[in-house]
């Protein structure tokens, strides 16, 4: 399958050898982790909360750290991440912006800029 996966190993002893033992599970199978109909910008525009605004950053942070790069232009336009007053960006290290879904911003999931 070509999703991210979760592995956790921990060493152990297995009748008096060095062993290991581990589990990988698919991030979209782990309680919490950003299903569609879970985490969205139309749920936390409906009904937001402190709660509700970090679930929502931190998946929209896995996204981004399972797609790389390119899961900037989904992230900066996908209907899931924008909605109403709720939008998402991103900022380099020297707070250039390197996306945004804001409606404002002519350079929507583009290059940087310094909007």
């Amino acid at each position: 399958m070509d999703e991210p996966k979760s592995t956790y190993i921990k060493s152990i002893d297995w009748e008096g050898n060095s062993a290991a033992i581990g589990v990988g599970v698919y991030r979209r199978d782990l309680p919490g982790t950003c299903r569609i109909e879970e985490v969205n910008a139309a749920m936390l525009d409906a009904d937001p909360s402190e709660t509700r605004l970090q679930e929502f950053v931190r998946c929209a942070a896995m996204d981004l750290d399972s797609r790389g790069y390119f899961a900037s232009v989904g992230l900066a336009n996908d209907p899931r991440w924008r909605s109403g007053s709720i939008y998402l960006f991103g900022l380099d290290t020297y707070g250039y912006t390197f996306f945004s879904g804001s409606p404002a911003d002519p350079l929507i999931g583009s290059e940087l800029s310094s909007i």
